[in-house]
C-alpha cells in the first residue's frame, strides 16, 4: 500500500498553484498566460464522519494567448504535463520519455487559429490522478476499519488529520499544433503562486479526516450474587460487562435501601481484556463487592443499585444508568401486642339502654394494625365492632407503636324484668398478625321494673280472701 501511495503522491504532482505562464513561442511575439480557478486552488481528500470518501473537486485553468506572427499555425491542443524527470524531449508526445506522468489536456474542437488576437476561452480541467485516488483510498481504509488498533481514539481524539503532500518536480506546458508536433515550454512563475518548501510551484493538496461523534458506553450485562441477602446482611458480588469505542474508563455504582441515604463506589476493571465487538467497541469486565448492613426491621427491604459507565471523554451510559434491586428480608416478629387499659363508660345502664363508649390503650414493638371489640350477647352470640384510632404516637398509615382506640354505640333497651348481662372482650393485632385478647368485661342493662298491685279499699265485701297455702311445708328433719 505504501509503494502505491508514494507513486500516487508523485503522480499528483500534476496539480499546481495559481500561475501565469509565459511561453516563448515560435513567433517572436507569441505569448500565452494561464489562470487557475479558483484563484488559490487546493485538492482536498476528505473522509467524513460516516466514512464516505469525498474526492477533490477539479481545478480549471483558462488560457489566454496572443500572437502577432502572420505565419502562426492552428493550435489544436494545449496541456499540462507533470513529470518526475526533466528529460522531456521537444516535439515528443507527452509521456514518451517518462513513464511516471500525468497528462491533462484541453482539446480544441476543430483547432483554433490563435494569431493576431486574444483568445480567452480555452480551458483545461485539472483532476487528481487515479493512482493518487487509489493511494488515498488505501490510506482511508485504515481509518475506516473499527477493528484497527486505536481506531476510535484516532477518529475521536484526532479532531482533524491533515497530510500535506507537495510536488518534487515542476510541470511543463505543451502546445500541439495542427501539424502534429508538440512544443514544450518551461513556465515562469510569479511570486503569488503557491510553492512548497523546496521552492517548487504547484497546487497543494491535503487529506482531512473528520472526527466521529462520541458514542456513550453501553452496559451489556450486570450480575449480582446472591440474588437475595439474609436479614443479618453480608457481601454481594457484583460483575458488570460494558463496552465503549474508546474503552470504558470507570463504572460507578450507587446503592440505596430506601432510607434516604446512598453510597457511591467504583468497580475495578478485570486485568484480562474481553476483546472487541463486531463494530470494534472494546469490551471490559468490572467487578466489586458490596457489604449489606443487617436489616433490623420486620419489613422486607429492597437494596437498589444504579450503574453508570464512563468513557475517556466523560460520556455516560444513559441519564439514569442501569437499575438493579436485591431483596433483603426483615427479622421475624413474634412479640404480641399489649392491651394496657380498657375503659367502658358506663358499665351499667338502665333498662332503657343508652350510649356506651369503650376506650382501649394498646402498644406493640413494631406497630398495631387493628383493634376489634367483640360484644357477647346474653344468648352467646358475638357482635364484632372495629375500633377507630383516636390518638397515638409513632403512627404511620394507621399503624402505631402506642395509641388509644375508641368505639361507641347505642345499647338496646331491656324489656325483661331480669338484668341483661353482656360481655366485652378486646382483641389487638400487630402488623405481623400477632394477636392478644383482653380479659372479659361485663356490661349490665337493668331489668324492667315490675308493675305494682293496688290494695282494695276497707269495708269492701266479697268472697276474696288473702292467699294462704292449704298445706304447710313440712319442716326439715333435724340431724
Amino acid at each position: 500500500m505504501k509503494n502505491s501511495f508514494v507513486q500516487g503522491v508523485y503522480s499528483l504532482v500534476l496539480s499546481f498553484g495559481l500561475v501565469i505562464i509565459i511561453l516563448s513561442g515560435i513567433c517572436s511575439a507569441d505569448s500565452m498566460s494561464m489562470q487557475f480557478y479558483p484563484m488559490n486552488p487546493k485538492f482536498t481528500y476528505r473522509l467524513t464522519s460516516d466514512n464516505r470518501i469525498i474526492l477533490p473537486s477539479p481545478v480549471q485553468i483558462r488560457f489566454s494567448r496572443s500572437d502577432n506572427d502572420l505565419f502562426c499555425s492552428k493550435v489544436v491542443e494545449v496541456g499540462l504535463y507533470t513529470s518526475r524527470t526533466s528529460l522531456v524531449t521537444n516535439n515528443a508526445a507527452p509521456g514518451t520519455s517518462d513513464p511516471f506522468k500525468d497528462l491533462f489536456t484541453s482539446q480544441i474542437a476543430g483547432g483554433a487559429t490563435l494569431c493576431n488576437f486574444n483568445f480567452n476561452d480555452t480551458l483545461i480541467t485539472l483532476k487528481t490522478s487515479s493512482s493518487m485516488d487509489s493511494g488515498i483510498s488505501d490510506l482511508f481504509a485504515e481509518w475506516k476499519n473499527p477493528l484497527a488498533d486505536n481506531y476510535y481514539k484516532k477518529r475521536r481524539q484526532q479532531k482533524e488529520l491533515i497530510l500535506n503532500f507537495t510536488p518534487d518536480k515542476s510541470f511543463k506546458v505543451f502546445i500541439k499544433k495542427n501539424g502534429g508536433t508538440y512544443e514544450w515550454k518551461n513556465p515562469a512563475f510569479i511570486s503569488s503562486t503557491v510553492r512548497d518548501r523546496g521552492g517548487i510551484y504547484g497546487i497543494p493538496y491535503e487529506v482531512i479526516v473528520d472526527p466521529i461523534p462520541n458514542t456513550p458506553p453501553q452496559i451489556d450485562s450486570i450480575s449480582i450474587f446472591p440474588a437475595t441477602i439474609p436479614a443479618n446482611g453480608g457481601p454481594l458480588k457484583i460483575s458488570v460487562i460494558a463496552a465503549d469505542d474508546l474503552g470504558v474508563k470507570t463504572v460507578s455504582v450507587t446503592s440505596g435501601a430506601g432510607t434516604g441515604t446512598s453510597k457511591t463506589f467504583s468497580l475495578t476493571a478485570n486485568a484480562t481484556p474481553l476483546g472487541k465487538k463486531p463494530d470494534g467497541r472494546l469490551i471490559s469486565l468490572w467487578e466489586g463487592t458490596y457489604n449489606a448492613d443487617p436489616n433490623s426491621s420486620i419489613y422486607n427491604k429492597k437494596i437498589t443499585f444504579a450503574f453508570k459507565a464512563y468513557d475517556e471523554d466523560g460520556a455516560v451510559s444513559g441519564s439514569t444508568g442501569e437499575i438493579r434491586q436485591v431483596e433483603q428480608p426483615g427479622v421475624p416478629d413474634t412479640q404480641a401486642p399489649k392491651i394496657e387499659t380498657v375503659l367502658i363508660t358506663p358499665q351499667t345502664l338502665p333498662a332503657t339502654g343508652g350510649n356506651v363508649t369503650v376506650s382501649v390503650r394498646a402498644s406493640d414493638n413494631t406497630g398495631l394494625a387493628l383493634l376489634r371489640l367483640d360484644l357477647i350477647l346474653p344468648d352467646g352470640q358475638v357482635r364484632p365492632m372495629n375500633m377507630t384510632l383516636a390518638s397515638g404516637s409513632g403512627c404511620t398509615n394507621g399503624q402505631c407503636l402506642l395509641g388509644e382506640w375508641r368505639t361507641s354505640w347505642n345499647m338496646w333497651a331491656n324489656s325483661s324484668n331480669m338484668p341483661a348481662v353482656y360481655g366485652i372482650r378486646v382483641t389487638a393485632m400487630d402488623v405481623s398478625k400477632n394477636t392478644v385478647n383482653s380479659q372479659l368485661f361485663q356490661l349490665t342493662v337493668a331489668g324492667k321494673p315490675p308493675v305494682s298491685i293496688q290494695a282494695q279499699p276497707s269495708g269492701q265485701t266479697g268472697t276474696h280472701r288473702p292467699y294462704a297455702p292449704s298445706v304447710l311445708p313440712k319442716p326439715l328433719p333435724i340431724r
